[in-house]
């Protein structure tokens, strides 16, 4: 039997729609099928960072390879999948800085609807971080000093721009990596509105932090309701790759409060670790997602700290959970976001055989254990249909619950495209009510769902169950007993809601059966 599912007194769920799919269901109302693919010429053309906007439409940002050089790359999607044509005319736009190469893969928008894209500018050797601030219209924003762009030196060789973060006060800041000498460090730069230097940041408005000793790379960020900036990526220990995570004070400053230096580092398996993503929960705590390595293959890794920057034990016991996709394959997490119920959502991609990767998602309880009612076990994995390369870097959540993963594959003609996958999610939202406490299990199950109340019997309850187009195919009134037995066996396997009310409240859970 499986581990009981308990439902707290305090916990109430709602089933937003009369009928659903299953979570991790690739959603066929966007563009037919739930995938969707954009090119912007025929070279390569690379989707890195997704944001969707307040009214539903989505924005992809990465770049487009041209004869010569590369270019920043935005497209704006309607929600149904289609592009839209009032972005730029065709619902995309390429912007050039410099006559050179430019990778940025990050977008933030700020409140006044203005779409804000970071990276770096330059070769491998002389980058830059970069900025561009786009009108809603997709024409540049000349208010963004003076022509829409800003290009920032740190160091004396490459700067490359990762990840952005807009503060509540419209300040922005940028993090990546800074080479310094023989190694690289985080970098961090905050910006005025304007795009000028927020010299109140560091008094220069650039912060360089040296991890450990060799070489640190960062790649994501977090502003806490606090102003505190969270910071992840990796830091060489001398031999291998650990998690690093450095949390600094609103001025740029490291914050001593976070294990006493304001800086992390975290070993999870015997070699290369990394952290690509991280995720402010509301009770402060910190999960940053991204991958272990390990003979043969790599596999999702997440952790969570408390908000001293110690390990959560309360998560999987030891504050980190490796997650695998399968005998013989290989997957790397790219990306975290949270639910409004605090199920912990993680994309990126997986390879079987080190070849054909494809786009991947998992997701996760509270405590750490994958989520069964995903795709029934915690895990989906989403070929484009070429049977060649699918990278999934980026995630949202659309206002429904929907989960829109962006990234890029490869088509017939061994070109790279922009690429889409919408998944439908029924996440349900919890609030408070009267209704005891109670406990069903298993779940899944085969044949019978028993559902035990807690401290008290059953008062004069009606428990039923209904099918994924609202139909009662088990119901039970006047329940008065401790326990209930349903028999589910003639159904067929699938998702079903369990629904038990009485005078005190009413309580809606999702089971499966298989």
């Amino acid at each position: 039997m499986k581990k009981t599912t308990l439902i707290t007194i305090l916990n109430l769920i709602l089933f937003v729609n009369n009928t659903y799919s299953q979570d991790g269901s690739l959603d066929t109302t966007f563009d037919g099928d739930g995938k969707v693919t954009t090119a912007f010429g025929s070279f390569n053309d690379i989707g890195g960072a997704i944001a969707i906007q307040p009214d539903g439409k989505i924005i992809v940002v990465g770049y487009s390879e041209n004869s010569t050089d590369a270019d920043i790359a935005v497209v704006r999607y309607n929600v149904n999948g289609s592009l839209d044509t009032t972005f730029d005319g065709d619902g995309k736009v390429t912007t050039d800085i410099a006559n050179s190469l430019n990778y940025l893969n990050a977008i933030a928008i700020q409140s006044d609807g203005k779409i804000v894209v970071a990276g770096y500018t330059g070769t491998s050797a002389s980058a830059d971080f970069a900025i561009v601030r786009y009108n809603s219209n997709g024409s540049l924003d000349t208010s963004f000093d003076a022509d829409g762009k800003v290009t920032t030196a740190i160091g004396t060789a490459g700067d490359f721009g990762n990840a952005i973060a807009i503060q509540n006060d419209g300040k922005i800041i940028v993090v990546g990596t800074t080479a310094v000498g023989s190694s690289f460090d985080f970098a961090l730069v905050k910006y005025n509105a304007n795009g000028s230097l927020d010299t109140s940041f560091d008094s220069d408005g650039m912060v360089i932090t040296d991890i450990a000793t060799f070489s640190d790379e960062a790649y994501s960020l977090t502003i806490q309701p606090d102003g505190k900036i969270v910071v992840v990526g990796s830091a060489a220990n001398g031999s291998n790759n650990d998690f690093a995570v450095a949390r600094y004070n609103s001025d740029g400053s490291l914050d001593t409060s976070f294990d006493l230096d304001g800086k992390v580092m975290t070993a999870i398996g015997a070699t290369d670790d990394r952290a690509k993503s991280v995720v402010i929960q509301n009770d402060g705590k910190i999960v940053v997602t991204g991958f272990s390595s390990a003979t043969p293959s790599r596999n999702f890794a997440t952790v969570r700290y408390n908000s001293n920057g110690s390990l959560d034990t309360s998560f999987d016991l030891d504050g980190k959970v490796i997650t695998d996709f399968g005998v013989a394959t290989s997957s790397s997490a790219t990306t975290v976001l949270l639910q409004t119920d605090g199920q912990i959502i993680v994309a990126g991609n997986i390879a079987t055989n080190g070849v054909n990767y494809n786009f991947a998602l998992a997701r996760y309880n509270s405590d750490g254990s994958l989520d069964a009612n995903l795709d029934s076990d915690g895990r989906v994995t989403t070929d484009f249909g070429n049977n060649l390369n699918d990278f999934g870097y980026a995630m949202a959540l659309q206002n429904d619950n929907k989960i829109v993963v962006a990234g890029t594959t490869v088509d017939a003609a061994f070109k790279y495209n922009f690429a889409l996958v919408r998944y439908n999610n029924t996440s349900l939202s919890i609030v408070e009510n009267k209704l005891q406490s109670f406990a069903f299990f298993p779940n899944p199950t085969s044949e019978y769902l028993f559902i035990q109340s807690g401290s008290q019997p059953f008062e004069d309850a009606t428990v039923f169950i209904t099918n994924t187009i609202g139909q009662v195919i088990v119901k039970k009134e006047h329940v008065n007993n401790p326990e209930i037995i349903l028999d589910i066996a003639a159904q067929p396997n699938g998702f079903y809601l369990l629904t038990i009310e009485n005078k005190g409240g009413k309580s809606t859970q999702k089971i499966i059966k298989n």
